[in-house]
């Protein structure tokens, strides 16, 4: 594996010596999120994108400052050193401007779906607004993604128990259910219990 690493940063070492001002890194998806401090203030922001490079898969993400700055770069799992961001700033500004364009240019597809809670108290799912349904599907979105637990992001089931995920009605790991159960405990006020779960069946 630190073969491999050291590798890959000869490859790019090269690369930007020669001058060249893209990489051959193909993306097959994307995905970003942001995180916000209690006042609303951008914190950092998330790149994650799976791809091939010389006919092997690659993962990378990166973790941005408000201003664009990378603060962590990890490829296929392994952290790379500030110290040599700078090797790797061809691959990082391609990425960074591959998902700019992205969102400028790339309509969004327009889906519909059953988000909410299903709870034996009648004020549970007043307690879940529509703003709170939209930030809960695009978090879950996010990392249904980045975790390759959906074949298509616009079509899925996912419900959430007290004790358990199910995606398309699969039971997930207790690693996977504690990750998003953590998510909906952040964006949702409606506890989950025996007799409460929240659920989401996305569909074009």
């Amino acid at each position: 594996m630190i073969i491999k690493k050291y590798l890959l940063l000869i490859c790019f070492v090269i690369t930007s010596f020669i001058g060249i001002a893209q990489t051959n890194y193909e993306i097959e998806t994307t995905a970003t999120s942001e995180k916000f401090n209690s006042k609303g203030e951008l914190i950092s922001k998330r790149l994650w994108a799976t791809g091939t490079q010389g006919g092997e898969k690659m993962e990378v993400e990166l973790i941005l400052s408000p201003r664009g700055k990378v603060m962590n770069l990890k490829i296929n799992d392994e952290k790379v050193k500030p110290l040599f961001f700078k090797e790797y700033r061809i691959l990082t500004d391609y990425l960074i401007d591959y998902v700019k364009k992205e969102k400028e240019y790339v309509a969004p597809v327009q889906t519909r779906g059953l988000v909410r809670v299903v709870s034996d108290n009648p004020d549970a799912s007043k307690l879940l607004t529509e703003e709170k349904k939209i930030k809960l599907i695009e978090r879950f979105k996010e990392e249904l993604l980045i975790d390759k637990l959906v074949d298509n992001i616009q079509v899925f089931q996912l419900m959430i128990t007290s004790s358990a995920l199910y995606i398309n009605g699969k039971e997930q790991s207790q690693d996977m259910f504690i990750k998003y159960k953590a998510i909906y405990d952040e964006h949702s006020p409606v506890a989950l219990s025996k007799t409460t779960y929240f659920q989401i069946m996305q569909s074009l």
